[in-house]
């Protein structure tokens, strides 16, 4: 065999020399390529949905001695800001506390500063921060009566609702709140 036969017909093995070239990059690129993949898909780790809705509740707070209410408070028991409103029910018992078949009309008192009565209600004048308490709603007491063997209960009961947005206590109280004012008013 001369030299131009040899250029002219090539040995058959070098076309498996190259193909066995191409196979191994094909085999190291894909096994680079999956290597990596799982390098990423194991650094992040597993994610935590860190969402957690904000909460408003209001807990009552009273000062009583005996036949006089003193404080009542309310506290936004939440972390995220509440209007609250507080409604004071006037009944009477008997001395096991059962309740008495007598009128009762709620004692004269009051209002402390930062408190508007629209109704049957009385209003905080002001959106309450999570886990903050208002001012007292009292700033005289409320004196309780009792006749023949009943006594005269004042009850307190509160409710609250979020702050935002800014018509939520429109649609759940039917009210609305001026900030600038610092006044409540009814929506007709």
């Amino acid at each position: 065999m001369n030299r131009n036969e040899i250029q002219k017909n090539p040995p058959a093995h070098s076309g498996r020399k190259l193909l066995l070239v191409v196979l191994t990059l094909v085999l190291l690129i894909a096994l680079g390529a999956g290597v990596t993949m799982a390098y990423f898909a194991n650094a992040s780790g597993p994610l935590t949905n860190t969402f957690r809705p904000g909460s408003v509740g209001a807990e009552i707070g009273e000062s009583f001695d005996g036949s006089t209410k003193t404080a009542i408070t309310v506290t936004n028991t939440g972390d995220s800001p509440a209007y609250v409103r507080v409604r004071l029910v006037s009944y009477w018992v008997d001395g096991e506390n059962n309740p008495v078949a007598k009128s009762s009309v709620l004692p004269a008192f009051t209002m402390g500063d930062n408190w508007q009565k629209v109704g049957d209600y009385y209003y905080y004048k002001a959106p309450l921060a999570g886990n903050a308490t208002t001012t007292n709603l009292l700033a005289s007491s409320i004196t309780l009566s009792a006749e023949g063997g009943a006594k005269q209960v004042v009850e307190v009961l509160t409710d609250s609702v979020q702050a935002s947005p800014a018509n939520a206590a429109k649609e759940v109280w039917g009210m609305t709140f001026d900030i600038g004012a610092k006044t409540w008013s009814s929506v007709s």
